[in-house]
């Protein structure tokens, strides 16, 4: 008799240990969640790291400073202890680091204290400015007194302090400020020089377009 009750409490106690076993299982497993509109996975590890799946391969692996990822213009936006992180899906890497990050449209602004970020994806270029403009093909940036102009996600002037404001008409012509007087202006061999005079009546005519912001030192006109 004493056999088997000592069988059954071996019994009872192996019991108790798989299930107690197979809780701890639960516990380890990671969360996953379909992203909505996309084929990948957001995984939350009991820990509370956060990652990106496609299919069973991780894209970018759980990290604990990702408090939160979401998909967003084509690429994943992390939140970090930090601030911000731009994910490449592709990579996995920080494509722009900023306090924060918001999608407009057809790029990404990053804002980091006074400074801008900014990331356009249909080029895989990034600039960074204290005023910018983007518009079309153009991009126009400031940083400590000296502006650029880029075309294609590629700088095709070098950084100038020359003019006060820079302007890209809807047709892509190019206007500057010298003074208080206006020209317009060409590109040769990564230079912007000055042309001729805009007329105050011309000047009027473009005023009157979108995107024209008298306290802005860059323009892109529609």
């Amino acid at each position: 008799m004493k056999k088997v009750f000592f069988l059954s409490i071996v019994a009872a106690i192996a019991v108790a240990m798989t299930f107690s076993s197979c809780s701890e299982k639960k516990i380890v497993e990671n969360t996953e969640e379909p992203l909505a509109g996309t084929d990948y996975i957001l995984v939350t590890t009991p820990q509370g790291a956060t990652g990106i799946k496609k299919g069973d391969a991780f894209i970018i692996e759980p990290k604990a400073d990702y408090k939160s990822i979401t998909a967003v213009g084509g690429l994943f936006l992390a939140k970090t202890a930090s601030g911000q992180s731009l994910l490449d899906p592709e990579t996995g890497y920080s494509k722009i680091d900023a306090d924060t990050i918001v999608w407009k449209s057809f790029y990404f602004e990053g804002k980091r204290g006074e400074n801008f970020i900014i990331y356009i994806p249909a080029y895989k270029a990034q600039f960074a400015g204290q005023d910018y403009a983007v518009g079309g093909s153009y991009a126009l940036s400031t940083f400590s007194g000296k502006t650029t102009l880029y075309k294609d996600g590629q700088p095709i002037i070098d950084p100038t302090s020359d003019f006060a404001k820079m302007v890209v008409l809807p047709s892509g012509e190019l206007l500057v400020q010298k003074g208080k007087s206006w020209f317009t202006a060409t590109v040769k061999d990564k230079v912007l020089v000055a042309g001729k005079a805009v007329s105050p009546k011309e000047l009027k005519t473009f005023k009157s377009k979108k995107g024209w912001n008298d306290s802005s030192p860059v323009m892109i006109l529609e």
